[in-house]
């Protein structure tokens, strides 16, 4: 029984890291999608102030 005892242990413990780092992964998307979001907010604030020139057709095609 002891030795189940000490496996069941080390799997909680890889469980728990496991969990820690989902936690940390989570944590980085999160902090990714937001710089994202703000990244996409300025460009399209920007094509509203400066909309693209289109491009002038060359002559004689």
């Amino acid at each position: 029984m002891k030795r189940l005892d000490e496996r069941v242990a080390d799997l909680q413990q890889h469980f728990d890291r496991a969990s820690e780092d989902i936690r940390k992964i989570r944590i980085s998307t999160e902090k990714v999608v937001r710089s994202a979001e703000r990244i996409e907010e300025v460009q399209l604030s920007d094509d509203t102030k400066h909309p693209p020139e289109l491009p002038t057709p060359a002559r004689g095609t």
